[in-house]
């Protein structure tokens, strides 16, 4: 499950590729750890272009005792709470790495070796948005069951913009990624 995510300065200049970053949005980001509840940049579609927004990490829907993170790719168009919000808010959220914890409760990152960020796919309502979960590939096969659905930057206008395209991406493989894991680390518990 991707609860934890990092966004490097890094980001800015794959997000200025896609759309201007307005000002304002710049200075109030924290660029280091995103948490439930933290800010995030999203990426999305406005119209017939691209569009640059910050956005709460986790939904908060009613009935539920706590914010909603993720949401299963196999599942998300056959959820009557969550198919309204993929077919219209769909969102990639750019992220230097995201960390995973062994059983142990080490820290593991995750990361692309070649690129310096990498799109989470993902959803919003109203200002907030979760990240869509998918089967682990081989590299996080060791460490947990299942990862962020990552959207290769070639497939970022299909996924914004063509919703039968999208669907068909939910059901993609992440690529391999490295990772890292040191006992200096932090521990979840």
């Amino acid at each position: 499950m991707c609860g934890q995510f990092y966004i490097s300065k890094d980001v800015l200049r794959t997000l200025r590729n896609y759309a201007p970053i307005p000002e304002f949005e710049q200075e109030s980001f924290d660029f280091g750890n995103i948490y439930p509840s933290s800010k995030a940049f999203c990426l999305m579609k406005k119209e017939n272009a691209y569009a640059i927004t910050i956005r709460q990490f986790g939904i908060e829907y009613a009935n539920f005792k706590k914010r909603l993170i993720n949401a299963r790719a196999e599942t998300v168009c056959e959820k009557p709470m969550f198919s309204y919000d993929f077919t219209h808010h769909r969102v990639l959220v750019p992220a230097s790495a995201f960390y995973e914890w062994t059983p142990e409760k080490e820290k593991v990152t995750f990361f692309e070796k070649e690129e310096n960020t990498m799109f989470l796919a993902g959803f919003f309502h109203k200002e907030q948005f979760v990240l869509l979960t998918t089967e682990a590939n081989d590299s996080m096969k060791p460490f947990h069951h299942r990862m962020p659905l990552i959207i290769r930057k070639d497939d970022v206008r299909d996924w914004l913009f063509d919703e039968k395209r999208a669907k068909e991406l939910l059901h993609r493989v992440p690529g391999a990624l490295d990772h890292k894991m040191s006992h200096k680390q932090g521990k979840l518990f």
